[in-house]
């Protein structure tokens, strides 16, 4: 996941189609969970820009956890996470576009509560 969290924060604008494979195939998914769940159809559509998309997919993810999105001024957007459950249960990351930016927050809020 940390190499796909990299690709993600490190993009500069949309995602080509050759990126987009390389996510999918680097994503916590990828091997877990059946192609016909609509969990890849979000994650797919939010790689190619699509903030709903983005946005269901951490609802699917992290059901009730809160969110807030932003944009900056002059340039990037920021996405922050949290759940009411502990200190540990915040993510915040800042993106070329809002689905990167939501679907980065999204893998490290993952990260962290994966990692003991």
């Amino acid at each position: 996941m940390h190499e796909l969290l990299n690709m993600l924060r490190s993009a500069t604008g949309p995602m080509t189609d050759k990126e987009v494979e390389r996510c999918i195939r680097l994503s916590p998914w990828y091997n877990n969970v059946p192609s016909h769940d609509p969990l890849w159809n979000d994650f797919c559509k939010a790689l190619y820009g699509s903030v709903d998309a983005a946005l269901a997919l951490v609802e699917r993810c992290l059901p009730g956890w809160t969110w807030m999105l932003d944009k900056n001024e002059s340039g990037p957007f920021d996405f922050v996470l949290w759940a009411d459950t502990g200190l540990k249960s915040k993510a915040n990351a800042t993106g070329s576009s809002a689905p990167l930016a939501i679907l980065a927050a999204l893998l490290t809020t993952l990260i962290s509560e994966l990692t003991p």
